[in-house]
């Protein structure tokens, strides 16, 4: 008999974070190189978030096919994996052709989202990764719809000379968390 895929959903702690790690690293190594486990478990253990997130997972006869990082923002946002991650399901490579691994995980998280009395998932990836068209295509398939196209802009700082004499004395430096989002 064929054994089902399960989704599990996860509280966020180290050892899932571990498991999580060494599971994702190999795949980002195909895109970035210098990627390592401890850049990539340190960038989880500096996020500041409002609320503790959620891993939900998808495993088959204990191998582990794929996950979602699900961030709650407020009482009625989440966000799929985000925009750091690069919003799309992590999915094994020996798997990454499979759309049931993504679609169940997604439809977990959405239905995680409704039990919960949140009325907003959103997903961000990057519009340059190509194949742009299938995703928009799967994405709508589940009832997710575009919302706006965004630019991301960057300056190679190495390569360029920037005299810095500090902030005005009239502004003030404060990080997000602690301004109210009214006065944003």
């Amino acid at each position: 008999m064929k054994q089902q895929m399960k989704i599990s959903i996860n509280e966020w702690n180290d050892s899932i974070l571990k498991e999580l790690v060494k599971f994702t690293v190999p795949i980002w190594r195909e895109q970035n190189p210098n990627i390592t486990e401890v850049r990539f478990e340190n960038w989880f253990k500096n996020l500041e978030l409002d609320n503790p997130p959620l891993a939900i997972i998808a495993k088959k006869k204990n191998e582990l096919l794929g996950w979602i990082f699900l961030v709650f923002h407020n009482n009625s946002e989440d966000e799929i994996n985000p925009w750091a991650l690069g919003g799309h399901p992590i999915i094994s490579l020996n798997h990454l052709k499979n759309i049931e691994i993504k679609k169940e995980l997604i439809l977990e998280a959405i239905k995680h989202a409704k039990n919960k009395g949140i009325t907003q998932v959103d997903i961000h990836f990057r519009k340059e990764e190509g194949n742009v068209e299938n995703h928009y295509d799967f994405y709508n398939s589940l009832d997710l719809r575009l919302i706006e196209e965004n630019c991301h802009m960057r300056q190679d700082v190495s390569k360029t000379k920037i005299e810095f004499d500090g902030f005005p004395e009239c502004l003030t430096q404060s990080t997000v968390k602690q301004v109210d989002q009214t006065e944003l």
